[in-house]
């Protein structure tokens, strides 16, 4: 499946509780730049704080603007019945596809047998999730035991790791996609024979996202080397004002409102947002 460029659209805040109105306009925002989908209460869109109704609640409301696209719901749950009723809600509300992580923090004794439990009782197809925040990396060996998993289509990669997405490639399944999961990784995951992105850079600036992907399935390679490399400048711009702070600045300022941080105490000062603006102008995004 050709997945192409992903939003993993933020949660806005305001005062540190869900503010929902917001997302309409970053939907409308990010679908007229030509996004393919968008990946919903993802870790680095700050949802992992929110409870199992506003997750939902959070999905609706991007499926109320988003009709004919790829749409992920994240399930970041130690429980089964939790993962269980996203689940079932996610495709009750017409989401596509789940996304389901590693458990955080705590590792589970028999991963194999969770994994076959949650794939035997969900009606939608699955892309398995390994991301470093979580604290428990999968490793090639366990990726692939989980891939060969009835309903499991593709893995996305978030481990920022070379050396395991290659091995990872020489294991498993044929027939299983791979997904980037960091922005920092698009050039090499297609250069792998990825098929997709998970962005956050996308959510400011989709174009940036949008233009190497087509670079990439033209075969241009040379043209999306250097976008790649204009994407590292700038994620690191964003990611130096801390957690989300930084693309959400970034977002305002493009017009295009994502709410407050999480803890508002991240929250960008004046100097700050000056000096943001600045660094964006002299890469010629604003």
């Amino acid at each position: 499946m050709d997945w192409g460029a992903i939003s993993e659209i933020y949660v806005p805040y305001k005062d540190g509780n869900l503010w929902l109105e917001p997302l309409s306009q970053a939907v409308e925002f990010l679908n007229s730049k030509g996004v393919d989908g968008f990946f919903v209460n993802g870790v680095g869109a700050e949802a992992l704080p929110l409870s199992l109704d506003e997750k939902k609640r959070v999905l609706e409301k991007v499926l109320e603007r988003s009709k004919n696209k790829i749409i992920i719901q994240n399930i970041t749950e130690y429980k089964l019945e939790k993962v269980l009723e996203l689940a079932k809600h996610a495709k009750d509300s017409g989401a596509s596809h789940l996304l389901i992580s590693q458990h955080p923090v705590y590792s589970l004794s028999n991963y194999l047998l969770f994994y076959k439990k949650v794939s035997e009782k969900v009606e939608l197809p699955i892309i398995l999730y390994n991301e470093k925040l979580l604290g428990q990396i999968f490793s090639p060996a366990q990726v692939s035991a989980i891939l060969s998993l009835d309903n499991f289509v593709g893995y996305k990669d978030s481990t920022r790791d070379i050396s395991h997405t290659q091995e990872v490639l020489e294991l498993m399944p044929k027939g299983k996609d791979l997904i980037a999961g960091s922005d920092s990784m698009i050039y090499v995951t297609y250069a792998l024979g990825g098929k997709g992105i998970v962005s956050l850079v996308i959510n400011p600036f989709p174009e940036l996202v949008v233009d190497i992907v087509k670079q990439l399935k033209d075969k241009n390679y040379n043209k999306a080397f250097e976008s790649q490399l204009k994407i590292n400048r700038v994620r690191e711009i964003l990611k130096s004002y801390g957690f989300s702070a930084g693309y959400r600045e970034a977002c305002r300022i493009r017009e295009i409102e994502c709410g407050e941080p999480y803890n508002k105490l991240e929250a960008l000062n004046e100097k700050q947002k000056d000096e943001l603006k600045q660094k964006l102008t002299l890469e010629g995004l604003i």
